[in-house]
């Protein structure tokens, strides 16, 4: 266990460096919810009050959130909140497939343009904003989308010119790319295509 996080921490700090460079570094490790804030707690007890929660401190850079993870029925989920235990947003895991086929076509179109080859690991749909809408979105279907803010998270595993690299696209509701990050380099002996 020493071991490991000496590994991490040597990550940590060769990754800060590329901070600047468009890359993404993010470390995850799951926290007792007695270190969480109280106000994020209630919020995510009264948004799914039968749901399976565990409770996350994300890393990434110089900027810690709480991150609750949501488990109910086969839909996952997590809200992010800040340090001090600020809503921030709603992240909701959805397949590729589900999307609307002009939004598809145009995040398809997009990725086309730029890899040789790619393969989509996981949609996020998010949601920021007024969190009584979004409460509300979850439990009626309807909210003030006027008050939300809402794009698509997506990670891709790319080949650019015989390089395999991961990224993560921002995509508006419409399928217009909004932002694409890179996220740093791990070794793999997996094969991901």
């Amino acid at each position: 266990m020493p071991m490991l996080r000496v590994v991490i921490i040597v990550q940590i700090l060769f990754f800060s460096g590329f901070a600047c460079a468009q890359e993404k570094v993010e470390i995850e490790r799951r926290i007792s919810p007695k270190v969480v804030p109280d106000s994020a707690k209630r919020f995510v007890c009264k948004m799914f009050p039968k749901a399976r929660v565990r409770w996350i401190l994300e890393k990434s850079g110089t900027d810690e959130k709480f991150e609750a993870k949501v488990k109910l029925g086969r839909e996952r989920m997590s809200v992010e909140f800040s340090r001090d235990g600020e809503f921030e947003d709603v992240e909701s895991t959805i397949h590729f497939d589900k999307l609307a086929r002009a939004i598809s076509e145009n995040i398809r179109s997009q990725l086309d343009h730029d890899f040789d080859r790619y393969r989509i690991v996981k949609v996020q749909h998010h949601y920021s904003g007024d969190k009584e809408q979004i409460n509300r979105f979850f439990h009626d279907g309807e909210a003030d989308f006027s008050a939300v803010l809402q794009f698509y998270e997506i990670l891709v595993y790319g080949i650019i010119e015989n390089r395999i690299g991961s990224y993560v696209y921002d995509f508006s509701t419409e399928g217009k790319l909004v932002s694409r990050v890179k996220n740093a380099d791990q070794n793999t002996d997996n094969l991901v295509f």
